[in-house]
């Protein structure tokens, strides 16, 4: 009767202390811990380990992935769903900026075109409608016969035919003078074109940084890389007039 009583208050004994581990535990790191206390494997009674009942690992990806989409479709709208306004205001700023140089370069570009063509019409006696490779080379020589023995010159060395400008293809400067401004005409269309397609450049790269960003930013921010035990993360500032970044290597005790 004695050993009976003796095992039913360990056994109560083991049931209160397991309780009070649990309260214990609940009361110091609270319910969002989210811990229980399981048996060992071999049933080695309440000793056991602690096991996370939810991963936060993949807790946002759904919202991540929606910051993305958006950011994707438009500069600044992944941050004007989590709710940062000052960047999705500084993005969607950016890429009006971009597209409205865009237009400017565009048009700069359509008129220099146009007004170096006029001028070979006026001062070339260029007649008809030509294809870009035909603009580029009156630039380069006074007067198509002068081209045609350049021609020539490569069809004797390489044994083929050549392509001789004849007819209302045919051209004549007044003068050099003439020809170099042409030149310069040429080289604006050139500098707007360059810098239009410059902008669609930035236009990807406002894009990717703001893809970046936006998934960066949705929920719990998380390390790049883990080196050595440290984590590894890309800080940057928000200001336009001081932007800066680097890199930060951090670790937690």
């Amino acid at each position: 009767m004695k050993k009976l009583i003796t095992v039913a208050i360990v056994l109560m004994l083991a049931s209160c202390t397991s309780a009070g581990i649990l309260d214990a535990e609940n009361s110091l790191f609270g319910s969002s811990t989210e811990r229980i206390m399981q048996g060992s494997p071999e049933g080695g009674g309440i000793g056991g380990s602690r096991v996370e009942q939810d991963s936060p690992q993949f807790d946002n990806m759904g919202n991540k992935l929606t910051a993305g989409a958006l950011s994707l479709l438009l500069p600044g709208a992944g941050q004007f769903y989590n709710g940062d306004r000052n960047k999705a205001y500084m993005f969607a700023g950016v890429e009006v900026g971009i597209w409205t140089a865009y237009g400017i370069f565009d048009s700069q570009a359509s008129g220099r075109e146009e007004d170096a063509q006029e001028y070979a019409y006026l001062f070339a006696d260029v007649s008809g409608v030509h294809a870009e490779d035909y603009w580029r080379i009156i630039g380069r020589y006074d007067y198509s016969d002068q081209y045609n023995e350049v021609l020539l010159r490569e069809a004797r060395a390489t044994g083929e035919e050549a392509e001789l400008i004849a007819g209302a293809d045919q051209w004549q400067w007044r003068n050099g003078e003439y020809r170099r401004g042409y030149q310069l005409l040429r080289a604006d269309t050139n500098r707007a074109t360059e810098r239009r397609d410059a902008m669609t450049v930035f236009a990807i790269l406002n894009r990717v940084v703001s893809i970046w960003d936006a998934v960066r930013s949705s929920g719990e921010d998380k390390p790049l890389a883990t080196i050595g035990g440290y984590d590894l993360e890309l800080t940057y500032s928000d200001s336009i007039h001081n932007p800066e970044a680097g890199w930060l290597l951090t670790r937690n005790f």
